[in-house]
């Protein structure tokens, strides 16, 4: 029931201190919870919220692995839990709730 991902760190997602900046993998975190939706059940939907709690700083060129999981999906709502690894070690956690439009 889960999604991976996996991809580098450019420089175009570095802040000033030479890190991927939070707001870069924050996004891709939630275009992973939404993709993983989309290939579900072919759904549209609507972010309704998003909290992400970053753990460690990611340097340029790292390897990194998005595990996405549906953990909750009713009629109207649904809610995505998302994890970021660089070689086993949990880099951040988030947690997508979002409406589904039919």
């Amino acid at each position: 029931d889960s999604v991976h991902f996996s991809g580098k760190i450019i420089p175009e997602m570095l802040d000033q201190l030479g890190t991927a900046s939070w707001s870069s993998l924050n996004m891709l975190l939630s275009a992973a919870g939404i993709l993983t939706l989309r290939r579900r059940n072919g759904i549209n939907i609507s972010v309704d919220s998003v909290f992400t709690y970053f753990m460690k700083p990611v340097q340029m060129d790292s390897i990194i692995e998005i595990a996405t999981r549906v953990i909750d999906m009713g009629r109207s709502f649904c809610k995505v839990d998302i994890e970021m690894y660089k070689k086993k070690n949990l880099i951040a956690k988030s947690m997508i709730s979002a409406k589904i439009l039919r």
